[in-house]
């Protein structure tokens, strides 16, 4: 299995080549909702080999958002700058990366303007950031919303991430961003 194939690499001295294989599961991890399987994972890399690797940084920024929001500012900031290092970086990480920092606003119910924003963000995402319209057209949902009064929106919307991870869910808003 993959977690015996990263710690054979890891044991080997690859770490590199341990972060190229497990970019090859993540995505597929988190969109079937494996949540602590790919936590696990995660954790036995360095830090080093995960801060050369982007798209690395932007599943596990995805993950801590839906299940450590404690730690979600550190995971973006990092996503930021590896993402920063870069010369001309793949627009679709942009796109996530300026979609979770839409929800990093969400989280933290610093809602003032974040529908418009996330209108806007919608607007300019790349056709193939599927994942990251799907979230943004979320956010934008949860910013509309009337909350219960006295919930806070961080609760709902962590539930609303939990929930985004359902195929069903995911399916919907697909066909909704897409008509």
């Amino acid at each position: 299995d993959l977690r015996h194939a990263l710690q054979y690499l890891l044991a080997g001295g690859a770490p590199d080549l341990a972060a190229a294989l497990l970019a090859n599961h993540t995505r597929s991890a988190l969109l079937s909702n494996r949540q602590t399987e790919l936590r696990h994972w995660f954790n036995l890399l360095p830090a080093t080999a995960l801060d050369v690797r982007p798209q690395l940084l932007l599943d596990r920024a995805w993950l801590i958002m839906m299940s450590a929001v404690d730690e979600f500012a550190v995971a973006l900031a990092r996503v930021d700058a590896a993402i920063a290092a870069l010369a001309s970086p793949p627009v679709s990480w942009l796109d996530e990366l300026a979609v979770l920092y839409l929800w990093q606003r969400l989280l933290s119910d610093s809602q003032d303007g974040l529908y418009e924003d996330a209108l806007a963000v919608a607007e300019r995402l790349a056709p193939e950031s599927m994942l990251a319209r799907g979230w943004c057209w979320l956010a934008a949902m949860l910013a509309r919303s009337t909350q219960p009064a006295g919930a806070p929106v961080a609760a709902h919307a962590q539930a609303a991430a939990a929930a985004f991870t359902a195929t069903d869910v995911r399916d919907r808003c697909a066909r909704r961003i897409h008509g």
